[in-house]
Formats: C-alpha cells, sequence, structure tokens
C-alpha cells in the first residue's frame, strides 16, 4: 500500500469518527428539543383544556341563581385568570414553533460542519491521483469558510433557543398566574354563594 493510500484511508478514519460525533452530538442535541417541545405540547394542552373548564364554570354560574351575582361580582378576575391562561397556551405555541425553527438552524449548523470536516477528502476523491502538491491553502480557505458558516448558523440557533427559553418561561408563569388567580377566584365565589 503506497504511503498516499495509507495516508488517506487515515484520513478517512479519523473523517468517519468525527462525523460519528457529530451525528452523536446533533441527535443528543434534537432530542433536548424535542423533549422541551413535548413539556410545552402537553402545557398547550393543559391550558386549552383549563380555558374551556373556565368558560363552563362562568357559563354554568350565570345560569345558577345561587351563583350568578357572585360570579358576575367576580367576572373581572375570572376574566383575568383566563386571559394568563390563553396568553399561556399562546406562549407555548410560540415556544414549539421556535424550538422547531431551532432544530432547522441546528440541521444547517451540522450540515455546514460535516462539509469542512470532508472538505479535504472531498478534494481528494475529485482528482484522484493528483496528491501532490496538495492544495491546502485553497482547502483550508474552503474549510474556513464552511466552518463560519456553520458558526453563524450556531449563533442563530443559540439566539433561537434563547427567545424560546424565555417564551417558554413566560408560558408557565402565566399559566400558573392564571390558575391562581383563577381558583382563588372559584373557591371566594363558592364560599361567598353559601
Amino acid at each position: 500500500m503506497e504511503k498516499d493510500e495509507l495516508y488517506f484511508r487515515i484520513l478517512d478514519q479519523v473523517i468517519k469518527r468525527e462525523n460519528f460525533l457529530e451525528k452523536e452530538m446533533l441527535d443528543a442535541e434534537v432530542h433536548h428539543l424535542e423533549v422541551r417541545t413535548g413539556f410545552f405540547d402537553k402545557l398547550a394542552i393543559l391550558a386549552a383544556g383549563s380555558l374551556a373548564v373556565g368558560i363552563s364554570f362562568i357559563t354554568a354560574g350565570y345560569e345558577r341563581n345561587t351563583l350568578k351575582q357572585e360570579v358576575h361580582t367576580h367576572l373581572c378576575l375570572l376574566t383575568i385568570s383566563l386571559g394568563c391562561v390563553l396568553l399561556s397556551l399562546i406562549a407555548c405555541v410560540v415556544n414549539n414553533f421556535l424550538v422547531s425553527r431551532a432544530v432547522e438552524l441546528l440541521s444547517s449548523q451540522v450540515e455546514w460542519v460535516y462539509k469542512a470536516a470532508n472538505q479535504l477528502a472531498d478534494w481528494y476523491r475529485d482528482n484522484p491521483g493528483r496528491l501532490y502538491p496538495l492544495p491546502l491553502d485553497m482547502v483550508n480557505a474552503t474549510v474556513k469558510s464552511f466552518e463560519g458558516d456553520a458558526e453563524k448558523f450556531r449563533i442563530r440557533k443559540l439566539q433561537v433557543v434563547k427567545a424560546a427559553e424565555q417564551v417558554g418561561s413566560s408560558a408557565v408563569l402565566l399559566l400558573m398566574a392564571g390558575y391562581i388567580v383563577g381558583i382563588t377566584t372559584v373557591l371566594m365565589i363558592v364560599a361567598q354563594a353559601k
């Protein structure tokens, strides 16, 4: 086996190992983002169900003479509670949209990392038998360019993930606020109606 062929076989093994590690990193990050999306899917279902229950409570309260006056008196608080829950639902949907955008950016980032990692081997495969002189300056410039593109996607992905975290936190806080106000108001209505 020639020295050049041995060199490129070793290079191929190194590239395959790097690709494997990159794929593992991608899979781990995608899994993390999917877990986040799953949590906010459940939170959105909880918020939607809570809206349905809240609206049903208000409707039932207006139909019963014993609760009608108390529901009417506390309608502002009930509206605030349902508003918080509705905003939480909207924030969950926005969070999931941002997470799906982050996955797209992650995909683009990894694509450019692969291109950078495989540049030298690709050049050799495209130019068999032209090992010397190696166009290292050209290959290095292309690799740097690809790495730069990957870094741009990484930075944009991090910005989107940060925005998703902020929106997700607000979704949780709004749902909690809606529940606290709603449950407290319902307890006041029931207590005063007796």
